[in-house]
């Protein structure tokens, strides 16, 4: 080959691997441009608010953005226009009820509720109670032909750009709270789980299905604070940065409890206290979450 041959053909090798290396960044550019937009296409363009609603010794909360709502509980039957009021003043339709289990200061409030705001899907375990109050429930929820879905671990539900997963209640127990439906919202990035009463014996359990990806910013601590909810195994699996315990002032339960704020100071993590502070709300863009 001649000296004009070989650097005919050097030139033409050296043109293919520019050539070559040139689509081969402007692949990695489009890519990653799409990995970009897929990214920004996961986050809301508006807020989530979470509220923790003060509801006395009960449990109230309400996730709601411009288009929709979810509620979880509704707080005692004494504090029911209350909540009622309050829900009403931030939505008129509920996409999702969730209620947690049958306690009275859980559900007591939720005819009210049914009342004053449209109720689209009941979300709800088997768990059954012979009381006045869990019988005007189901009453009401007949009269206004909501429709019932089966708390389910594992369901997913979408409720607007909110996503919401079922974690509890897993496996057979003797009580009431460890049969709470336990869930997890997700807004963008960001998330929360409200608990319910959920004892250490499901929490347990959710450890050991769920494990890192119970992850959540904000978590509702079980039972009001009591010291037979929150183990600090699930409490680390959770990891949150912002906890809620929902408890009635000078409570005669004595709630919440020592061991458990002793556990929230032991891993540095801020907790508000509706007793103390009243209704507490959250504002999530979509990556991250405030406090209001």
């Amino acid at each position: 080959m001649s000296k004009r041959e070989s650097r005919y053909h050097n030139n033409r090798r050296t043109t293919v691997i520019t050539v070559i290396a040139v689509i081969f960044v402007l692949a990695l550019f489009v890519r990653q441009e799409l990995s970009n937009k897929s990214i920004q296409a996961e986050i809301p363009g508006g807020v989530c608010e979470f509220h923790f609603v003060d509801v006395g010794q009960g449990d109230c909360s309400l996730f709601v953005t411009e288009d929709s709502a979810v509620l979880i509980d509704a707080g005692p039957k004494s504090a029911g226009e209350q909540t009622a009021d309050y829900v009403s003043q931030h939505t008129d339709t509920i996409e999702y009820f969730i209620l947690t289990h049958p306690d009275e200061d859980h559900i007591g409030g939720a005819v009210s509720v049914i009342n004053s705001v449209k109720v689209d899907n009941i979300i709800m375990s088997d768990a059954v109670k012979d009381t006045y109050v869990f019988n005007s429930l189901l009453d009401a929820i007949e009269n206004s032909e909501i429709n019932i879905i089966k708390a389910v671990p594992g369901s997913e539900y979408r409720a607007g750009e909110m996503k919401m997963a079922v974690l509890a209640p897993i496996g057979e127990f003797d009580d009431y709270n460890n049969y709470s439906v336990v869930t997890r919202i997700e807004y963008g990035a960001t998330s929360a789980i409200v608990t319910g009463d959920a004892e250490k014996g499901s929490e347990k359990l959710m450890t050991e299905k769920y494990g890192s990806a119970l992850r959540s910013d904000v978590l509702k601590l079980a039972h009001h604070g009591s010291s037979t909810s929150t183990g600090e195994e699930f409490f680390r699996a959770v990891s949150p940065r912002y906890a809620v315990i929902s408890c009635g002032k000078d409570n005669s339960y004595g709630h919440p409890h020592g061991e458990t704020l002793e556990l929230l100071n032991k891993y540095g993590v801020k907790y508000s206290r509706t007793d103390l502070e009243g209704s507490i709300v959250f504002v999530s863009d979509g990556e991250n979450v405030t406090r209001r």
